[in-house]
């Protein structure tokens, strides 16, 4: 899916610009609601000169991957995301990403009963 940025982002480690197209997977217009417009069509691309950024996945450095479908929670409704690095999961708020809820990195066991300890699910 194509996205607009309509504010200055972070996103998997690089800073978009407002008016900035990208790529991701995850439909960022639910997870940051007034922060990305999507584009649905080829005519909103034609409507004036836009660039599009491909993100490639963080291999070191940065917050690692988004790995937050590989999980049975709502990151909407709980507004946590799960990032995976170096074979560790980090958890982050979706109101403040720049740093994770836990201060070690978690194994997959771990995640789920650590969002729980976070949030009411």
């Amino acid at each position: 899916m194509k996205f607009e940025a309509l504010s200055p982002h972070i996103h998997l480690g690089k800073t978009l610009s407002v008016g900035q197209i990208f790529e991701s997977d995850i439909d960022l217009t639910k997870v940051f609601p007034k922060r990305f417009k999507r584009i649905l069509s080829p005519a909103e691309l034609a409507a004036g000169p836009l660039k599009v950024v491909k993100f490639q996945k963080e291999s070191d450095g940065g917050i690692g991957s988004l790995v937050t479908e590989s999980f049975n929670f709502d990151p909407i409704a709980t507004g946590l995301q799960v990032y995976k690095k170096r074979k560790l999961y980090f958890i982050h708020s979706i109101s403040d990403m720049r740093k994770p809820l836990n201060k070690e990195g978690l194994t997959r066991a771990e995640v789920i009963p650590f969002i729980k300890s976070q949030t009411a699910i």
